[in-house]
């Protein structure tokens, strides 16, 4: 978990990541600019959010259930 949009995109550099859940809304760089980035060093990488590449939204407020949804439909059929 990272505060901003330019922590993300280094998180999302230096890590391994199944799923990213994006705020569309950050400080410092906004999600739709982080998901670009991340479309450039990984397009296969679900991004969970709003719209503008990314493969899926969750509006606010959300439930952990609501959350468990995506996910499994989002995780590899190998995990």
């Amino acid at each position: 978990m990272v505060y901003d949009g330019e922590q993300a995109v280094e998180a999302f550099k230096s890590q391994e990541f199944y799923m990213v859940f994006l705020d569309v809304q950050m400080p410092i760089m906004r999600g739709y600019q982080a998901s670009k980035h991340f479309r450039q060093l990984n397009s296969d990488v679900p991004i969970i959010a709003k719209s503008n590449g990314m493969n899926q939204f969750i509006g606010k407020p959300y439930s952990p259930d609501e959350i468990l949804v995506v996910i499994e439909a989002f995780l590899p059929k190998q995990l």
